[in-house]
């Protein structure tokens, strides 16, 4: 995210575009975008600067894009990860399936199925109810294996197991 504050204190210093877009890392637009505004405003000292608030910066630059608006259907975390545990897991799939399956109030959306595995990998990365299966590489030989039974030829002795 640009920090227009510091992009109009280095253009009312009187820095070129290329030094603004190469100290800043922002876009020459940007910097023509935050040069318009301080005309338009008849911002001249950085004492003007100083004095708008966060809220009046925002306005200032506003981009016209929507942020994430209204309100979402909450997700009930424990019964995901309690579905996606033990013997037969629940695809996510199907759980925002159910998810959006549940009512909603007026008013609130369904998150969408990448933004609900999303936050289920968070709240998974978050609460830490991963497993992992450690062991020594070329130790022993683990195979998840659904099927006929699976051969296995021992090269050192030269003969099936």
């Amino acid at each position: 995210m640009t920090d227009y504050r510091a992009v109009m204190d280095l253009v009312l210093k009187g820095w070129s575009v290329r030094q603004i877009t190469a100290s800043m890392g922002c876009s020459h637009s940007t910097v023509q975008k935050v040069r318009k505004v301080l005309q338009a405003e008849q911002i001249t000292t950085t004492a003007q600067i100083a004095g708008l608030n966060d809220e009046a910066v925002a306005v200032l630059f506003h981009d016209g894009r929507s942020t994430g608006q209204g309100v979402f259907v909450p997700i009930d975390f424990d019964s995901v990860v309690k579905a996606r545990t033990g013997r037969h897991k629940t695809t996510l799939q199907v759980l925002w399936g159910k998810y959006t399956s549940t009512p909603a109030l007026p008013g609130q959306r369904y998150y969408s199925y990448e933004r609900f595995r999303q936050l289920v990998a968070q709240h998974v990365d978050a609460t830490g109810v991963t497993a992992r299966i450690v062991h020594a590489p070329a130790h022993t030989m683990q195979v998840d294996w659904a099927g006929t039974k699976m051969r296995l030829f021992d090269p050192t002795g030269g003969r099936p197991r």
